[in-house]
């Protein structure tokens, strides 16, 4: 995502080792070598993905479109247990996607949310994952979504960043996005959202979490602000929404800040969870509240 210094950033800012969610830390990147970019049947043949379907699905119904992506370390089964998306997707009609990253050196499932074709090729490969699930299902254009938790929030706004011809609208739970001039280059405008927790132990909503720390790494702020831009919004303001995400804190912990001024169609928003961590203990209503955002902005 930020070249050779995303590399360190990843780095650093996942050490928890035992946070509830279950994610170990990432060690410092051996630098790859980068071979040539293999055409999308090799990409799909090396790496099989889940496709959940609605119970009854008749196969000529559109469909939305979730890809969801695991944090690191983890699975897309394991992603599916911790937010219970199959439930939910079947209540919802969705067709649900849980691919997973590649094995690092030590072992563990990593996404690389790199701003150029680099081994894994991860933005390639769930580029031709889409349109793996298009060619094989019927599935409604305009309601392509993307969900990323952790590390895979990382990479929901990477397929932000390059796959918005056929992104419509992505979440990202305690991610961060490319913030240096020339990393992030959407084709279109998308809408977005950042859910962060204040007391994110892993991933720091006001920036590095980790001492000593490392300015470069963004804050929520930074974050949304990406998008904001792109999007050629106006200022980000404080709305008067309230929302209950998290079980760890009683009420509404939840505030709601949106940029004005966005395209017709298009809301880029941030969803601060005060005084939660890294992993959020989500609400009963947690998905349908997220998920409530992305079907709010399909194209039109």
């Amino acid at each position: 995502m930020l070249a050779l210094g995303m590399a360190r950033l990843l780095a650093r800012v996942f050490f928890v080792l035992a946070l509830a969610c279950g994610e170990v830390p990432i060690p410092e990147p051996v630098p790859p070598v980068e071979p040539t970019l293999p055409p999308d049947d090799e990409l799909l043949t090396a790496r099989p993905f889940q496709v959940k379907e609605p119970t009854g699905y008749d196969g000529g119904t559109a469909l939305p479109l979730l890809v969801a992506l695991h944090g690191y370390g983890r699975s897309g089964t394991a992603l599916d247990e911790q937010f219970a998306l199959s439930r939910f997707a079947e209540s919802r009609d969705v067709l649900l996607v849980l691919p997973n990253a590649l094995h690092d050196a030590r072992g563990n499932r990593s996404w690389r949310p790199a701003s150029e074709p680099k081994f894994p090729f991860d933005r390639e490969y769930l580029r031709a994952v889409i349109q793996s699930v298009k060619a094989r299902y019927a599935v409604d254009p305009a309601r392509v979504f993307v969900f990323g938790y952790s590390q895979g929030g990382h990479m929901a706004h990477r397929m932000g960043c390059d796959a918005a011809d056929q992104v419509v609208a992505f979440v990202s739970l305690a991610g961060q996005a490319a913030t240096q001039p020339g990393e992030c280059l959407p084709a279109r405008s998308i809408s977005a959202l950042q859910v962060h927790g204040t007391d994110d132990e892993a991933i720091g909503y006001d920036g590095d979490a980790i001492p000593p720390v490392d300015p470069r790494i963004p804050s929520a702020h930074q974050t949304i602000a990406v998008w904001g831009r792109h999007n050629g919004c106006g200022a980000l303001v404080p709305t008067a929404r309230t929302l209950d995400l998290s079980l760890s804190v009683a009420g509404d912990e939840t505030t709601v800040e949106r940029y004005a001024g966005c395209p017709p169609g298009i809301d880029v928003e941030l969803w601060t969870m005060h005084d939660v961590q890294h992993w959020p203990f989500p609400s009963p209503n947690f998905m349908s509240l997220l998920y409530g955002f992305l079907a709010e902005h399909a194209r039109p």
